[in-house]
């Protein structure tokens, strides 16, 4: 993950954190980068700015207004269909050991073992 970002003209440099060191990269616009959550301070609006939000219209744009082809759009325009949608059947259980500690670290380690994890 970048823990920082510079971006210069059609240039990006990102720099990230290894296991031993720090790496720079620089890539080429655009481009596509995951970045650690503390990379960004939020900037929180003011409640004078939040209640005058709430006040202005909403402009909707049709097709008239964008002055495109109908088929280009939407639906019809889109490269990409989507076939069927539906939740992923849970195929993970999970499970809870209880007991006294250095026993549950034993059953524990057993399991992983089994799992060929360790």
């Amino acid at each position: 993950y970048a823990i920082e970002v510079a971006i210069d003209g059609r240039k990006m440099q990102v720099k990230r954190v290894l296991e031993d060191r720090y790496e720079t990269l620089e890539v080429r616009l655009p481009a596509l980068i995951s970045v650690v959550k503390q990379i960004n301070e939020p900037r929180h609006p003011r409640l004078k700015n939040v209640m005058a939000a709430k006040k202005k219209p909403i402009t909707v744009w049709g097709v008239a207004d964008l002055e495109v082809q109908p088929n280009l759009i939407g639906l019809a325009g889109s490269p990409t269909g989507v076939v069927r949608i539906f939740a992923p059947e849970r195929t993970r259980r999970g499970e809870i050991l209880e007991g006294e500690t250095p026993v549950v670290v034993d059953k524990l380690v057993e399991k992983l073992r089994q799992l060929e994890v360790v």
